[in-house]
């Protein structure tokens, strides 16, 4: 019973103090999770779709599924020297008894820093409207107005970034949840700033001699305004744009409840333009022995318009 009520207590901190977008931990089957400036970096077209369950094993535990599509405009996917990415993405998170569904709307504008090489400077924005709720008939209490069952409200939300990349490295800067807003899920109203969240990102890529190998190794730094911080170190191996396997360690620098050290791993297989991803974490904590860890599926679906990839990183 005590950890059943720690699971709980782990979920509304989730829900309290990180206030990450729900997609905000899928970024390594897609940066642009983390920062919309990355929307339209490919000279392609895809569609995909994840699925991420966590806590597997613990009823009620936090799931997040999400359909999105991004596009590139250009010119010539050649010699562009200018792109404009756009994307779109319906979102549906579950946290116990709290419920958050909707859609995100990003656009990017990408400029070529130089002539010889490709060298991009990007710039997004993108904007987020979730429907928050919470369902009585799914809340461990029932009929306790303090917890806000039944309660139901639109969230409306912005965020911006900016990134350079070449097909060497990236690095970029990014803030998800700039509004802020009073949630009413309690009894009271509170009225109180949702600190944002700022990442920053960085990576580079390694080709062997072969070039049918591709080492990455890449960090994410995250922060926010109640001094919560944590850094990811992720290390993914492209083989020959057919398969690919990642471990990534998380370390949460704070003490603060919800955030916790965690290791995960990563492979992808490649089938004409199918990608097919799969992800399991595991908590570095003592939680881990009571649940089956954290597993993410994902498909990507991409039509090119060059046939060789701008940049190995994200192929």
């Amino acid at each position: 019973m005590r950890l059943r009520h720690f699971i709980l207590l782990l979920c509304f901190c989730r829900l309290t103090t990180a206030q990450e977008l729900p997609v905000a931990q899928q970024y390594m089957q897609n940066l642009s999770y983390l920062n919309p400036a990355c929307i339209g970096r490919e000279y392609c077209t895809f569609f995909y779709g994840t699925d991420r369950h966590q806590w597997l094993g613990v009823s009620q535990a936090p799931a997040t599924q999400v359909l999105g599509v991004e596009h590139t405009f250009f010119s010539n996917p050649y010699i562009a020297s200018r792109k404009i990415g756009l994307a779109l993405q319906f979102i549906s998170d579950r946290n116990g008894s709290v419920h958050q569904t909707g859609g995100q709307a990003g656009y990017a504008y990408h400029v070529k820093l130089n002539r010889k090489k490709e060298l991009f400077l990007s710039m997004g924005l993108s904007a987020s409207l979730l429907q928050h709720s919470i369902r009585e008939g799914e809340s461990n209490v029932t009929n306790d107005q303090a917890l806000g069952a039944g309660e139901s409200i639109l969230v409306p939300d912005v965020s911006t970034g900016v990134f350079v990349y070449s097909p060497r490295f990236y690095v970029g800067f990014s803030v998800l949840r700039m509004l802020p807003y009073a949630r009413q899920f309690y009894y009271w109203e509170n009225q109180g700033f949702i600190p944002g969240n700022y990442y920053v990102q960085a990576g580079y890529t390694i080709m062997t001699r072969s070039k049918d190998i591709a080492f990455i190794p890449s960090a994410v730094f995250k922060f926010d305004n109640l001094m919560s911080k944590q850094i990811d170190f992720n290390l993914i191996t492209n083989f020959s744009n057919r398969y690919k396997a990642g471990v990534s360690y998380r370390y949460a620098l704070a003490n603060v409840p919800g955030q916790s050290t965690a290791l995960q791993f990563l492979i992808a297989t490649y089938y004409k333009n199918f990608q097919f991803n799969y992800i399991a974490e595991l908590s570095l904590n003592g939680t881990q022995a009571h649940h089956y860890g954290s597993h993410e599926f994902g498909i990507i679906y991409r039509i090119c318009y060059r046939e060789k990839p701008q940049c190995p990183a994200f192929e």
